[in-house]
């Protein structure tokens, strides 16, 4: 799901913000020029409409240095997964009616 949404995250070289730009309930893209490295495990946080944080932990998987890097979730809570279900109809939702 293509979205872009504000992300902000702690890791072992310090505390960056960034942009969600693509979501599913496996995993995310983080679109910044942030050092982390591939097999890092870091939680990120991901700035809903109301202005709330949904807190996501997982490994990154993958990384490029000029446009951001991938992350896969790992043991999400139940209610974390519940909100980024909610997330990700919403956006199919709000994609399906602009066509």
């Amino acid at each position: 799901m293509r979205l872009a949404l504000e992300v902000r995250w702690q890791c072992a070289s310090g505390s960056y913000t960034g942009r969600c730009g693509d979501i599913s309930l496996r995993g995310c893209h983080v679109d910044s020029t942030a050092p982390v490295q591939v097999g890092e495990r870091i939680g990120i946080e991901i700035r809903l409409a109301a202005g709330h944080w949904l807190p996501l932990y997982g490994e990154v998987v993958n990384r490029h240095p000029e446009s951001g890097f991938s992350l896969k979730f790992e043991s999400l809570p139940l209610a974390s997964r519940e909100m980024l279900e909610h997330l990700i109809g919403y956006f199919r939702e709000s994609q399906a009616k602009s066509w």
